[in-house]
């Protein structure tokens, strides 16, 4: 299912791929309600927008940069005790730099 969102996509513009989303992002980029977030990877979804819906992935509603996820097949993960992560189905080329950066955050602070 991909959202028919072209303006922006956000709960309250009845995104259905923010709506599908057990977690959603907040404006600085954060898991917004992370205390959703459960001790089972499977529990925690996060549908990101991508370019087959209407906003074709250049909205907010991504952890990546547009396409990227794509053009890498990167796979986003609950980790047992590092939170979320990222990582490639597929071989990345030697010499071709790819970076995510990011914070660990204690639960205290993600609420």
């Amino acid at each position: 299912m991909f959202c028919a969102c072209r303006d922006g996509c956000s709960a309250e513009k009845g995104c259905s791929c923010v709506g599908m989303s057990t977690i959603n992002l907040s404006k600085s980029d954060n898991v917004h309600n992370a205390h959703l977030l459960s001790e089972n990877a499977f529990d925690s979804q996060f549908f990101e927008c991508s370019a087959d819906c209407a906003c074709a992935g250049t909205c907010a509603n991504r952890l990546g940069p547009p396409n990227d996820t794509q053009r890498h097949q990167l796979q986003i993960f609950k980790t047992p005790k590092a939170g979320f992560a990222c990582k490639t189905m597929k071989p990345i080329r030697k010499g071709h730099l790819c970076r995510r950066r990011g914070q660990r955050w204690p639960d205290a602070a993600l609420d």
